[in-house]
């Protein structure tokens, strides 16, 4: 994913497990949601570790799992980045 600053809106789909938020990142799973929640500033996790973990964007704590068919999450600012990426001067 890649962006020009100026360049407008940039959107993610994020191919979400339904089950559990963030698939099997927390037991080291390498698909497409978790190399997502890796390289995030916040993470999708189980709702018992949102309250080890204060600083989770406020609408993450109020999602219900299992999602229903047809179901989408949006989050409106997200900061991506991966290793050798450049520093944003200004958020996109």
């Amino acid at each position: 994913m890649t962006a020009r600053v100026g360049s407008g809106r940039v959107a993610a789909l994020n191919f979400a497990n339904a089950h559990h938020a963030g698939g099997g990142y927390l037991t080291g799973a390498r698909a497409q949601e978790e190399d997502l929640c890796r390289y995030r500033t916040y993470l999708f996790i189980e709702e018992d570790l949102c309250r080890l973990m204060p600083r989770l964007h406020p609408s993450l704590l109020r999602l219900r799992y299992p999602m229903g068919e047809r179901v989408a999450f949006y989050t409106q600012t997200l900061l991506c980045r991966s290793a050798g990426s450049y520093a944003l001067e200004h958020p996109i």
